[in-house]
């Protein structure tokens, strides 16, 4: 496996980590503490959405070095 493949793979799945994390922190039912969860949910998604784009960032990068003649 490329150094290239295991990137994509692993930022593949820090998306689904912290998507399913911001997810796992939505309180279900009202209760103590439901503000921190609900601001820890948030700045999960957030990072999940910066991870895309990342990911996206950085396959264009892959696709121009491989359009370059370099692997």
């Amino acid at each position: 496996m490329s150094l290239k493949v295991f990137h994509i793979i692993f930022i593949s799945l820090s998306v689904v980590l912290a998507f399913g994390f911001g997810l796992w922190l939505l309180p279900s039912e009202p209760g103590e503490g439901d503000l921190a969860h609900v601001v820890g949910a948030l700045l999960s998604f957030g990072v999940g959405i910066l991870l895309i784009l990342y990911e996206i960032k950085i396959v264009k990068k892959f696709k121009s070095l491989n359009s370059a003649g370099l692997k």
